[in-house]
């Protein structure tokens, strides 16, 4: 049996179908992951809310859910928030945002500092979706934030 796949998606869950038209998502989906129809996952919002959908169909502009249930989710209790300083290696500061996500930080912050040897992150965007994947890939409810670089030191 397989394991049954989680995604955060920027839309509402409250519907009995959902139509999903992210392509990163889609291309997800359909390439890598190989999903059919009748296939299931947990769809989560980042909001508190999932739901368990199934696959109706893949359409030339997205695809569609129907949703069998769905379960509200609760905050974790404590904020954990890391501050990390920048890394020569963007492959290193990308580790640690994916392990700590991993175990449980619920907010990274990146530093620039007296001692660091790069002083401008470039790919902030890729950090905010190491951190979504990792959140999905732990079956968390919420993803962890990944805060600006120029946090207080």
């Amino acid at each position: 049996m397989r394991q049954i796949q989680h995604f955060f998606i920027n839309q509402s869950l409250e519907a009995d179908e959902i139509e999903i038209d992210d392509k990163e998502l889609l291309r997800q989906m359909k390439e890598v992951l190989r999903f059919r129809k009748g296939d299931a996952c947990v769809l989560l919002d980042n909001r508190g809310h999932q739901a368990k959908a199934i696959l109706e169909e893949f359409h030339h502009k997205g695809a569609r859910f129907r949703v069998e249930s769905r379960t509200s989710l609760q905050r974790p209790a404590r904020t954990v928030r890391l501050y990390v300083a920048l890394s020569k290696k963007p492959a290193t500061l990308e580790w640690i945002f994916e392990k700590a996500t991993e175990l449980g930080v619920t907010e990274l912050i990146p530093l620039d500092t007296e001692r660091t040897q790069v002083h401008e992150l470039r790919k902030m965007e890729r950090l905010h979706s190491i951190v979504k994947e990792a959140a999905e890939q732990c079956e968390r409810g919420f993803a962890g934030r990944s805060g600006d670089h120029d946090a207080p030191q």
